[in-house]
């Protein structure tokens, strides 16, 4: 019927929120009276065609799909400018959908910055969830990102205290990036974010995404031309096991989608060993967290509640292993020049780079510092198949490792962790492999 009202160009409502819309069209003297029909027409179809697809994909056992949705925002363009247009589509009620973020200040949100909150929603979720399930409670999380990669994450009894965990996990990468927290923005967590460690300018931040924020915080976050978007959406708060994503996933391949189950893998408590703290079981769920919400391979490194390294996106264990101790060492060295120059000295726009590089002067000439990894756990998102991996990570200090198990060497690896006195924490790989958007 409702398809029938509407290719025979009658006044189709479907939607209750349209009734009200249409007496006041029709008092008014039926104004632009054939785009304003239009819009019911194409809701009317777009309602009927979700209605069949669901119903095809039934009788079918899912051999047929369809994918529908409600455009809600129009980008300039893509991931690159030549990639025009770019959208982006409403499809659930989900109470942290991307459409449910108001945006409260800034420029309109980029085909990037959405990519970007997507993700940072996923790893901060996936933070509370872990905690939830295995301590009860969800703490203070801010999380740092770079294209979609936590370059800073940290968990804490207070909100100051998470928002400095999470910026010395790299102190030059948070520059531009993005970031989420899961309790309110005041001004003192404002001052904290733009001014901490830098005593000089301000930091430069893309996006800043929380349960809320106070007027005086906006003010503070804000930057010129409205580069700073600030996002809103309550139901970020402490967000725990319920905030998990639970809708399937799909990804576009040339000529084709591909749909899966979304990432909704929680550790059991039963991953506690006897003689590991609580402490430290904690940093292991945050490595998790993170290493499972990154782009694989990853090996992602935490010590005392704050993600030190994280080694995304490589080709192979011990490049990823190596890659996360190098993130360390590199962001303890930025860190010691920062100290020597007791501030960051950002070239943009008072010096001579447009990449958002920085310059420590007059800095004496020191060795490399090395990160202190000593007591620190690490995690990887799926087994190891060589000890190689392992050795790299237990020469640096590492003491507790979370890994899964299906490696035809597992045995070499655990006799490895046995000897230097490490603790290997193992799930099966077909149970708990963490690969992140391939």
């Amino acid at each position: 019927m409702i398809r029938s009202a509407a290719k025979g160009g009658r006044i189709a409502v479907c939607d209750i929120t349209d009734r009200e819309k249409v007496i006041e069209w029709l008092r008014g003297g039926e104004q632009n009276k054939e785009e304003f029909l239009s819009n019911l027409y194409a809701k009317a179809e777009a309602i009927i065609s979700h209605y069949t697809a669901v119903s095809s994909e039934y009788h079918s056992k899912g051999g047929y799909k369809g994918i529908s949705g409600e455009s809600v925002l129009e980008c300039s363009y893509g991931e690159n400018a030549y990639q025009k247009p770019a959208r982006l589509y409403k499809t659930n009620a989900d109470p942290l959908a991307l459409p449910n973020w108001q945006l409260v200040a800034g420029n309109p949100m980029s085909y990037n910055n959405l990519c970007d909150i997507d993700r940072m929603i996923q790893t901060v979720t996936h933070i509370g969830a872990g905690f939830e399930k295995i301590f009860n409670e969800v703490p203070f999380v801010a999380i740092g990102v770079k294209h979609g990669n936590a370059c800073g994450a940290s968990f804490a009894e207070s909100a100051i205290e998470a928002v400095d965990g999470m910026l010395q996990g790299d102190l030059r990468a948070i520059f531009g990036g993005s970031v989420m927290l899961n309790y309110k923005v005041d001004e003192k967590i404002a001052e904290e974010l733009i001014h901490k460690y830098v005593s000089d300018g301000r930091r430069l931040l893309d996006i800043v995404a929380a349960p809320a924020f106070t007027p005086e915080a906006i003010e503070i976050l804000a930057r010129k031309k409205g580069k700073c978007r600030i996002l809103v959406n309550p139901n970020i708060e402490k967000a725990g096991v319920d905030s998990l994503d639970m809708a399937k996933r799909f990804r576009y391949v040339r000529g084709g989608f591909m749909e899966q189950p979304n990432y909704t893998f929680l550790p059991s408590i039963a991953l506690a060993k006897e003689g590991v703290s609580e402490a430290v079981m904690q940093d292991v769920i945050l490595a998790w967290a993170v290493g499972c919400t990154s782009n694989s391979n990853t090996v992602t490194i935490v010590k005392d509640g704050r993600l030190v390294g994280n080694g995304v996106g490589q080709q192979d264990r011990v490049g990823a292993a190596k890659l996360a101790i190098f993130r360390a060492d590199d962001a303890a060295e930025f860190g010691r020049e920062a100290q020597q120059k007791n501030s960051l000295a950002f070239l943009h726009p008072s010096g001579n780079s447009r990449d958002g590089t920085f310059r420590v002067e007059n800095s004496s000439v020191a060795p490399l510092l090395q990160a202190n990894l000593e007591g620190a756990v690490a995690y990887s998102d799926s087994f190891f198949p060589f000890p190689d991996a392992p050795e790299v990570l237990i020469g640096r200090g590492i003491k507790t490792i979370f890994s899964t198990s299906g490696s035809v060497n597992d045995d070499k690896i655990v006799e490895l962790c046995k000897n230097k006195d490490v603790e290997l924490i193992l799930m099966p790989d077909k149970e708990a492999r963490g690969f992140y958007q391939h």
